[in-house]
């Protein structure tokens, strides 16, 4: 290492060249690394959807899931598999071990459920395919008094003119029904004309189709042929021949059927303020900057208002590039206020040039990691920035410790190069090993299991590479800079007002650490064993604290969203206009609120947009007329003059709201991040639903009865009524199979789709069926005929009798056993988790006695929870096995790096203090904050016990050593502390609401740091001496042993 600080000390033009690499690599990089809202992250799950049109939930999971479950339950890497099986859908998601290749299982899966032979005739195309995250960037509300019809052209147009845009590759139209085309035919017709609805969709697909004619060589060369017959309109579809009459002529389609171009039957309605709308929603792929999107979008919204029709507005809903810009903004504007502070208290306790050079540390060490970034697969979202911050104190350590001791030998012989060797030198091994153990510190944040875990994963791999970056930065660059500094001499002429508040502020210091520090330092080492009486009892108090509830630990934390979303669930099978009802009657009380949330003297409004989409649609798109949705947005809390919070309103809402007559259930939801799990899931699983039922119902009340629980729901929910047929003995006589009946019974009731249509870029369905006032009706299926195979006609209830029950819903499976799951929100503030956790398994426990078949799990928060400090635990003892082998390597000692290691429980104190302090919960960041502490607060604990070990090498007392040692090491302790602390500051006041869950983490960071600082300069000195007593008490011990054996 001596040979490389004194090549780069003589050698500029390297210093120089290394420091103008680094900084083009990040300016160079910084352009083209994308920005997104939070950070990507690869799925590693394998989706499999299945329609199968008209099947009921228990039909899609006796006929499609169980058999593409038990085929591919045997593959290796297969972690687990989920699946739902919803009326006409079945979709399973099969979840891949991380150690193994998702494209290799992918094929293995595709291979298994080829084999398949016994599906249904009736199921739809199996697609297969690595589920992928959509990356929502933007939505583009379009409003206004508008005809449906018109309203979706007009959407449709907009995002197509949207997909032209430069960068932009896709937007989809939301809030919309489906297209549909349906030929819609009586049973009288059917019966006057002798027909059948197979009879007319071989019609239709006879003559409504365009394909090849092969080609024709002319002199002229080769010239393809095609014959053109599709349909396309009500008047193409129309003409088709069905039926020839005696006569010669024929009976046309339009003749016989009612034929509608329009939309699915379900209703579906969005608006928007107030106004029907549609919703286009933009994403972003691969490497697209989220931020470039948004401006696009926006320019376009600008531009094209004057060209749209009248009382017809745009208005973008959900921009998340927005919050990006924000968070940098704020993050930005964060990271200047530390770096201002940090070099304001460098300047003021070292000299300006050197303060100078440390931060220019700063720059240099996130340029570097910048380069690293696309490499690193990390993208520009709030985690990274989050990272820079955290890291901005702490990246100047190394350079702190090293300018000091190069200014500390500078004052010494006044030769700024020899300094700059000597003192870099100096400092070289334990900065390099300090450096090192905050590295292995943040390693285990790569390892956090879930989707939270990749937000770690971001800062991990910002944080390291500041620090390796710091490190080079310390060694290679900063010396060189260092060795043109000069002392200025009382001799030199007047000095300036800064040199002159830099001498006082440094006489004060020599006056504190001489007379004041070291005298009670000497006190404390006189009184070792009483002083560490008195840290472990502080210590234990801390830990009391915690433990008895005083200071409370929630796993994750809830932090206000900047919208509220409230959904309603009638049951299945309620009219629309049920339901609308409902959510009218919500959206004028969120009407109420907009009024009142208002700052009487400003008149800025909490509530700025609120959307309603009645008959939200599901997983297929499909409209379903008992689902309600309103989404309110509010103003950010930092352009808020308000002091009302989100949690207020959402609170008054509900309250005003009440229960509604009927409904299924009524969510309100108003954190971030709230939803990927709920604070409280019991997962039970068995085989019979009707004991599941019973078992939920217990659950559900179990929780009801433990306080702090709310919106308590399960996933049972009971479905439409279903007809079961069953086929008569008669029926086969007749030649008419189960499947002859089915058919039939579908064509007419559910329709037949005889064509796809491509229109405009979409798949439009063409249905054959009954008029919808014959599917109405139960009547009309008792009086269908049925015909068979040689043209008689029967009556549907002379060949098959029919029940009437009730199905479910979805029917939820995990690793193929049913599942219901009951869910339950959680108040924080007033729970202690711990004990609602022993609750829980403890009411659990009687259930599952009183329903033995029945499995249960903890999931949600609760499994993410036990999942993270599972890897929280492990990652913490690599960490401490890490830290003592770094330690252990320059100290050259086995019982030196415990020594050292002993202030880490007590930066853990710091931490909890802090969070005391600062009146927030100690949460699952606080913990991994504690983590990366571990390797943080041994950093100058190392720097005093290698300055100890070289004065007792020099023959000093051992007492004077330790004495010395950390008085001579006090300023640039001091210092490393101070400018972690002022760097992290500025983040943790911070009012963002996406800074709020990473403000835990900086808590624990920075008075973890603070407390540590104490240990390292009063604690760590008595136990050295502590340390060496017990040496010396062993050897006497050994000594008098050995002599016992001697004399036996």
């Amino acid at each position: 290492m001596h040979s490389i600080i004194t090549f780069f000390v003589h050698n500029k033009v390297a210093a120089n060249l290394l420091m103008a690499m680094i900084i083009a690599a990040g300016f160079f990089t910084l352009p083209t690394i994308p920005a997104e809202f939070l950070p990507s992250y690869e799925m590693n799950v394998i989706s499999i959807k299945a329609p199968y049109q008209g099947a009921t939930p228990s039909e899609v999971e006796e006929h499609v899931v169980a058999k593409i479950e038990e085929q591919i339950q045997d593959i290796n890497g297969i972690e687990e598999i989920t699946s739902v099986s919803s009326e006409g859908f079945a979709s399973i998601s099969v979840e891949i071990n991380s150690s193994f290749n998702v494209r290799q299982v992918l094929g293995d899966i595709k291979e298994r459920v080829d084999a398949i032979t016994d599906f249904p005739d009736l199921l739809d195309e199996i697609r297969i395919t690595v589920a992928e995250r959509k990356r929502e960037v933007l939505g583009v509300v379009v409003s206004g008094q508008l005809q449906e019809t018109e309203l979706q052209q007009l959407g449709k147009r907009i995002r197509d003119e949207i997909l032209m845009l430069p960068e932009i590759s896709q937007a989809t139209l939301g809030a919309i029904r489906p297209a549909e085309f349906s030929i819609e035919v009586s049973e009288q017709t059917l019966r006057q004309y002798g027909l059948s609805f197979q009879k007319i969709a071989k019609e239709i697909n006879n003559n409504s189709l365009s394909m090849p004619a092969g080609s024709m060589k002319t002199d002229k060369g080769e010239v393809l042929l095609r014959t053109f017959g599709q349909s396309y309109n009500r008047a193409d579809f129309a003409r088709i021949p069905i039926l020839k009459r005696d006569d010669g002529s024929f009976v046309l389609l339009g003749e016989i059927a009612e034929i509608k171009d329009g939309f699915e039957e379900e209703q579906l309605e969005a608006t928007f303020n107030g106004y029907q709308s549609v919703i286009i929603e933009v994403f972003r792929l691969g490497d697209q900057s989220a931020i470039e999107i948004s401006e696009r979008v926006k320019n376009y919204i600008t531009e094209s208002k004057s060209f749209l029709p009248p009382g017809v507005t745009l208005n973008v809903w959900r921009d998340r590039a927005k919050i990006v810009k924000g968070r940098i903004s704020t993050l930005t504007s964060n990271a200047i206020q530390g770096a201002v502070l940090v070099f304001i208290l460098l300047t003021l306790f070292l000299r300006l040039s050197v303060a100078a050079w440390v931060c220019a540390g700063i720059p240099i060490s996130f340029l570097g990691a910048l380069a690293m970034m696309p490499e690193l697969g990390v993208t520009i979202n709030i985690s990274s920035l989050f990272a820079f911050i955290l890291v901005l104190g702490i990246v100047v350590d190394d350079a702190i410790v090293t300018g000091e001791n190069i200014y500390y030998h500078l004052t010494l012989h006044n030769d700024p190069e020899k300094a700059a060797i000597e003192g870099t030198h100096e400092v070289g091994v334990p900065v390099t090993f300090g450096v090192l153990t905050t590295v292995i510190a943040f390693l285990p944040l790569l390892s956090i299991e879930g989707r939270r875990g990749q937000m770690f994963e971001s800062i991990a791999l910002v944080v390291i590479p500041v620090l390796l970056f710091s490190l080079v930065e310390s060694k290679c660059i900063l010396p060189y800079h260092l060795k043109h500094l000069k002392i200025a001499t009382p001799g030199q002429g007047k000095q300036s007002a800064l040199q002159r508040l830099q001498t006082a502020i440094d006489i004060k210091l020599q006056y504190f650490i001489s007379n004041i520090y070291k005298p009670t330092l000497e006190v404390l080492l006189e009184h070792r064993y009483s002083t560490l009486c008195g840290f472990i009892g502080f210590f234990i108090i801390m830990m009391s604290m915690t433990a008895g509830g005083q200071i409370r630990f929630v796993f994750f934390p809830k932090v206000e969203s900047e919208s509220i979303q409230a959904t309603l669930t009638m049951p299945v099978g309620t009219p629309y206009a049920v339901t609308k009802k409902h959510t009218d009657r919500m959206t004028r009380i969120a009407k109420e609120l907009q009024t009142e949330f208002v700052d009487p003297e400003s008149g800025q409004q909490l509530i700025t947009n609120i959307l309603v989409i009645n008959g939200k649609e599901d997983s297929m798109g499909h409209p379903q007329s008992n689902v309600g949705y309103l989404r309110i947005s509010l103003l950010p809390p930092e352009e808020r003059n308000l002091n009302w919070t989100g949690h207020e309103v959402v609170t008054e809402w509900r309250k005003r709201v009440g229960s509604i007559p009927g409904a299924e259930k009524i969510y309100f939801k108003s954190d971030i991040f709230h939803g990927m799990t709920s604070p409280v899931e019991v997962q039970l699983h068995g085989d019979d639903f009707k004991t599941l039922s019973l078992a939920a119902q217990s659950t559900r009340e179990l929780l009801s009865q433990i306080p702090g629980l709310y919106d308590i729901e399960d996933t049972f929910e009971i479905g439409k009524e279903e007809v079961q047929i069953k086929l008569k003995p008669e029926a086969e006589l007749l030649g008419l199979s189960v499947i002859d009946l089915s058919r039939q019974i579908r064509q007419g009731f559910y329709g037949e789709e005889v064509q796809v249509l491509q229109r405009q870029g979409e798949d439009i369905q063409v249905l054959l069926r009954y008029p919808l006032a014959q599917r109405k009706s139960m009547l009309n299926l008792n009086s269908m005929k049925i015909r068979t195979e040689t043209g008689v006609e029967v009556n549907f209830s002379d060949v098959a009798d029919i029940t009437m029950s009730r199905g479910l819903v979805d029917i939820d499976r995990v690793n193929r056993k049913r599942v219901v799951t009951v869910k339950a929100n959680l108040d924080k503030k007033s729970t202690n988790e711990a004990v609602l956790r022993e609750l829980i398994i403890t009411g659990m426990t009687e259930v599952k006695y009183q329903y033995p078949s029945i499995n249960y799990s903890l999931e949600g928060e609760m499994r993410e929870k036990e999942e993270a400090f599972d890897s929280v635990f492990y990652g913490t003892l690599f960490v401490l096995l890490g830290i003592y082998c770094l330690l252990a390597i320059p100290l050259q000692s086995y019982f030196q790096p415990l020594m050292v290691m002993i202030v880490i429980p007590f930066g853990i104190t710091g931490a909890i203090l802090g969070h005391f302090l600062a009146g927030i919960d100690l949460t699952v960041y606080s913990v991994l904050g504690i983590v990366a502490l571990t390797g943080v607060v041994v950093n100058d604990s190392l720097v005093l016990v290698d300055c100890v070990n070289t004065l007792k090498s020099r023959s000093v007392t051992l007492f004077k050593a330790v004495s010395d040692g950390a008085t001579r090491r006090f300023r640039a302790i001091i210092l490393t502390s101070l400018t972690t602390f002022l760097g992290l500051a500025p983040l943790m006041l911070e009012k963002d609401t996406q800074a709020q869950f990473l403000i835990p983490m900086a808590v624990s960071l920075a008075y973890g740091i603070i407390y540590a600082t104490l240990i390292t300069l009063f604690l760590l000195p008595t136990l050295y001496l502590i340390f060496d007593d017990c040496a010396v008490r062993f050897r006497q011990l050994k000594l008098a042993l050995s002599k016992s054996f001697k004399e036996i």
